[in-house]
């Protein structure tokens, strides 16, 4: 019995995965070159993690984005000053 090289499907883990939505536009357009272009997501995506777990953050030496105070609501009373 010979042995038979074990293949995977293209819709396996160790496919090409795309790191952003710049890349995956790379990946399917001909002609389009991602290093042109810059993809804020994961910097998005890390600033909003930092921010909800700062204990997690410190630990990795994420820098810690400032709090955002919060908004008003719309049914707080607020003064005119006329």
């Amino acid at each position: 019995m010979s042995a038979r090289p074990i293949t995977k499907p293209i819709t396996s883990r160790k496919a090409a995965i795309a790191y952003n939505d710049i890349d995956a536009l790379a990946q399917k357009v001909d002609g389009f070159d991602g290093r042109h272009y810059f993809d804020q997501q994961g910097e998005v995506e890390t600033a909003e993690a930092a921010q909800r777990w700062p204990l997690l953050a410190q630990v990795l030496g994420l820098p810690l984005p400032p709090r955002r105070a919060p908004s008003p609501s719309p049914s707080a009373p607020h003064s005119d000053d006329t």
